[in-house]
Order: structure tokens, then C-alpha cells, then sequence
């Protein structure tokens, strides 16, 4: 008879597949069959059978033999417990990234060569990363205007009238000085905030035709010297957005000021294209 320990060692090994973890993630979401569980990790019949009667012999995956085809569904123990080691593996993860993006953009920053938009694509790529978010833009404040220019907008929308191949937006403010709808909150309060349920926060305005849903939305103002320089926003996490999100892109945007100054003679040569946006 095995010990315990001999056990949770089969278990853990049970579990020590790629495969494996995306067949017991997918079945988080409620029991499958065979077969939708193989078109969802892409695998044959066959293939997927055998990772299946490994997890079910462990006691990891359970079946319902009354239900015709056969339906699957994860141990609620285990799937509580893989809940905690995911969320200790993507803390950690979060931290070492972190660590190597600001180490990343600071020798970008070294060099006068590397331009704005090449920054703001580094600091994109690794906020999106960092934060498990879909989609999201790295903008900064025109002096001249105080039109926000985004730099690296990532198909906020499914339809919009950008140039091809042109990624340069401008969202300019009201009249007022204010900018509109959920994406301005943070640039007129300065403050950086997120929300989980972006149609129920008091900037919301709702979306126009053909964005995208937006089912969670950050968002940090970008400051230099005092100055108003910038902005980072990112929507629709898979995970939902923490304060450790947040704290994490304010350190960004930090380093993401400091770059921007010496290079805001970039931004009067991007033409405006008299684009809005609302959130």
C-alpha cells in the first residue's frame, strides 16, 4: 500500500503535463466531454482518452458514467488547490517580470537613439503580459493641445478609422478641459484606478458601435516633474485586475515619464486624425 506521501507524489506527477493542466483549467469552467475537451486542447481522440484515465485514476478529474457521452469535471479540492498554486506561480511571475521590464526600459532610456514609440511598445508588450490583460494602449499628452496620442493602440476597437497600418490615435478633451468617459477618469482626477465592472463605474458612458466588450479596465496617469505627460490603460483581464496590477504599472509608468520628455518633439510630428473614443 502506498504512504501518504507516496500518494501526493503519483498526484503530483499526474499533474507534471502541459497537457494535463490545460485539460483540468478548461474543466474549471464546468464538466466537458471527451470530445470537447480534446477540440479545446487540440489533440486527438486517442491522445486526449489517455491524459484523461491519468487524471481520473488519480482522483484528480471525476466522470459521470450516467450521462451519455460520459462528462468530466475536476475534484473541487483539487481545483481549490490549483487555484492557490496558480495564484502563487503568477505572483511570482508578476515580480520577476517586473523587475526585468523596468531593468529593460531603464537601458532603453540610456540610449537617445531609441524612440518614443518603440518605448511605449516595450512598456505595452510587458504591462499586457504582467496583468494577463487582452488588450490595452500606452498613450502620451500632447503639450500643444492636451490631445492624448496613442501610441501603440492594441484593436480597441473592432471597426475604427485609423489609417492602415497606423497605429496613432489622438482623443482630444471636451471643451471643458475635461476628457471624456471611462478612459479620461484618471487623467482628470490623476489618480490610477481599476475596475471589474467597467459599466457600473460613474465615468461610464457605454461603448460605441463595434468596440470590443470591456469587461475590466485599469488605468495610471503618467506624471513627470508634476506635468501630466502620459497615460497607461489596459482592459479585459482574464484574471480581473488586483491592487498588485496596479501598483506594478504605476512603477511602469514612472520610468515611462522620465522617457518621455526628452522625446516629446515626437509627438508634433504625428498629425491629429480627429479620432474619439468612450468607455
Amino acid at each position: 500500500m502506498n504512504t501518504p506521501i507516496e500518494l501526493m507524489a503519483n498526484f503530483l506527477k499526474a499533474l507534471a503535463y502541459t497537457t494535463r493542466l490545460k485539460i483540468t483549467r478548461f474543466l474549471s469552467g464546468g464538466s466537458k466531454t471527451q470530445g470537447e475537451i480534446s477540440e479545446e486542447i487540440n489533440r486527438s481522440q486517442s491522445t486526449t482518452s489517455s491524459h484523461i484515465e491519468k487524471l481520473v485514476s488519480n482522483g484528480i478529474v471525476l466522470v459521470d458514467e450516467k450521462s451519455h457521452p460520459n462528462r468530466y469535471s475536476v475534484h473541487p479540492a483539487v481545483q481549490a488547490f490549483l487555484s492557490e498554486v496558480a495564484d502563487f506561480v503568477f505572483t511570482r511571475y508578476k515580480e520577476e517580470s517586473s523587475v526585468q521590464l523596468l531593468s529593460t526600459v531603464a537601458m532603453e532610456l540610456l540610449d537617445p537613439s531609441t524612440s518614443l514609440q518603440k518605448i511605449a511598445t516595450i512598456v505595452l508588450e510587458y504591462a499586457k503580459n504582467l496583468t494577463n490583460s487582452g488588450q490595452g494602449y500606452v498613450g502620451i499628452i500632447d503639450p500643444g493641445n492636451q490631445d492624448l496620442v496613442s501610441l501603440t493602440l492594441t484593436a480597441m476597437m473592432d471597426r475604427c478609422k485609423m489609417r492602415s497600418g497606423d497605429k496613432k490615435m489622438r482623443f482630444s478633451p471636451r471643451k471643458d478641459g475635461m476628457y471624456p468617459s471611462l478612459w479620461g477618469h484618471s487623467l482628470n482626477t490623476r489618480q490610477s484606478f481599476f475596475t471589474n465592472e467597467p459599466s457600473t463605474h460613474d465615468a461610464a458612458i457605454g461603448l460605441p458601435s463595434g468596440h470590443i466588450p470591456v469587461e475590466s479596465f485599469l488605468s495610471v496617469p503618467v506624471e513627470y516633474a508634476g506635468k501630466l505627460v502620459g497615460q497607461i490603460s489596459l482592459a479585459n483581464s482574464y484574471s480581473g485586475y488586483s491592487e498588485m496590477d496596479l501598483n506594478i504599472i504605476e512603477k511602469i509608468a514612472t520610468l515611462y515619464g522620465a522617457a518621455i520628455l526628452p522625446r516629446i518633439d515626437q509627438v508634433l510630428s504625428i498629425s491629429p486624425l480627429g479620432s474619439r473614443l468612450v468607455a
